[in-house]
């Protein structure tokens, strides 16, 4: 394995990476035959006191105020530099519901992305589209009428379908924790989102897929693009992950 690698045990410390107070790691998504489909971007905070806390942990609490939108622009800004730096690679960034509460947050991510090139890719969490409030779909709109670029929304597992209805997307993102159990009622749940791709356009990812076998358990029930240990630890460096995907695709 190439570069520099994540450790996501339950203390989430980090093997090799800064010491600024906010620092970047990479994870991929990667399909049935290998291939690279695009690199996520990720940030993380390290506290004096607390340590080094993950992105998927402050977020959310970020999302009470209006501090979500400080800490979500340097997110998209890292994103934007990478996609310029490497135009033939697609990375995708978490964009907080925020921006689509009002039209005045609207306008202010509209904005920030400027001249959006064409290989960014938005995500947004189901769980943010949700409390977005009653704007949001309507701004969601004209954000894509704006913008054509891919959507993805991520873990809906905690959400009712109708988030998904009501935010279409180009793929759907799923937590592969919530699926370990493989009971009646988790499959059953996975096979009506995999019924909902096939009649809505869109694709589905599985996240945190940390071993081949959970991998061939997705891919028999119809996804074909994953993310997670089984096809590339995070990466503090995405150099290390694009470096990969072309020894993958013989670039």
């Amino acid at each position: 394995m190439m570069g520099s690698d994540l450790d996501f045990s339950p203390r989430e410390r980090v093997k090799n990476g800064t010491k600024k107070p906010i620092a970047f790691y990479y994870t991929a998504s990667f399909d049935i035959f290998n291939q690279m489909k695009f690199i996520n971007v990720y940030m993380c905070l390290n506290d004096k006191f607390s340590g080094r806390i993950l992105q998927q942990n402050f977020f959310a609490v970020a999302e009470a105020s209006d501090r979500i939108f400080e800490v979500n622009r340097i997110l998209i800004n890292e994103a934007l530099r990478l996609c310029n730096l490497y135009p033939d690679y697609y990375f995708t960034a978490t964009i907080s519901g925020r921006y689509l509460e009002s039209e005045k947050t609207l306008n202010k991510l509209i904005k920030l992305l400027g001249d959006l090139p064409s290989n960014f890719i938005f995500t947004f969490s189901a769980y943010s589209l949700a409390i977005s409030g009653g704007q949001a779909i309507a701004n969601y709109e004209k954000l894509r009428r704006t913008f054509n670029n891919q959507v993805v929304i991520e873990y809906p597992e905690s959400e009712a379908i109708s988030v998904l209805a009501g935010f279409p997307s180009n793929y759907i993102k799923l937590d592969g924790r919530y699926y370990e159990g493989k009971t009646k009622t988790v499959l059953s749940y996975l096979r009506l989102l995999v019924e909902f791709t096939k009649t809505s356009n869109t694709k589905l990812i599985m996240g945190f897929v940390n071993n081949k076998e959970a991998r061939d358990f997705y891919r028999d029930n119809g996804i074909n693009i994953y993310e997670g240990d089984a096809v590339m630890h995070a990466k503090v460096k995405p150099e290390a992950i694009i470096a990969i995907a072309n020894i993958n695709t013989n670039i």
